[in-house]
């Protein structure tokens, strides 16, 4: 059974048996954590788990010896960290959209041209990434109706985006990505500044 959790730079005894990662994900997510944070980092023995909510790594037994190290983020740290993340990629597509356009408006190939794959994976990133920032964003207690109002809007283009892809349809693609998706990331990266400032400053009072 586990004898110590390390949570962050403190180690934390362990008064109950916990003889699986699955009770003591468990424990620590209930007892040590609560509602303070959210638990970001696992690290078993050595070996970082990244599905750590797995029923696979769930059944994973523990002994006296076993070392598990665990981080826990804020929800407010979390939050900053999608944001800038946003931030970054969707200046950086709507940058490169119109490059990217002309480099596949005459391809003939059957073959996804790599640019508009780039383009349209890290497009499903930035969706991904606000729709989990709409499941923590409670926490903070901010406004975030701008971003996800861009959200909704980018996510339908992403979608026919994938559509024309699918479809082999170069050129739709071209005008998808100029015409729709890169002007939708600029919007959401200035709702993304504006949400960060307001953290920053509701932080700072």
């Amino acid at each position: 059974m586990l004898k110590t959790v390390q949570v962050g730079k403190k180690k934390i005894p362990v008064p109950v048996p916990l003889k699986h990662l699955a009770d003591a994900i468990e424990w620590v997510e209930d007892i040590v954590v609560r509602h303070e944070g959210t638990l970001t980092k696992v690290v078993l023995d050595g070996e970082e788990i990244e599905d750590f909510h797995s029923k696979k790594w769930g059944k994973r037994k523990l002994s006296k010896s076993s070392s598990l190290h665990v981080q826990v983020d804020s929800p407010w740290n979390i939050c900053m960290e999608i944001l800038s993340t946003v931030s970054d990629f969707s200046e950086a597509i709507s940058q490169s959209a119109h490059m990217v356009a002309v480099g596949i408006w005459d391809t003939e190939s059957v073959i996804p041209p790599q640019s508009i794959v780039n383009a349209y994976a890290d497009s499903l990133l930035i969706v991904e990434l606000v729709q989990h920032l709409s499941e923590i964003v409670d926490y903070t207690q901010e406004d975030i109706a701008g971003v996800l109002g861009q959200y909704y809007i980018l996510k339908r283009q992403v979608d026919h985006l994938g559509v024309a892809m699918r479809k082999k349809q170069w050129r739709d693609c071209a005008r998808f990505l100029v015409r729709r998706v890169a002007p939708i990331l600029r919007d959401l990266l200035r709702e993304c500044e504006q949400l960060q400032m307001s953290m920053m400053a509701s932080q700072a009072v």
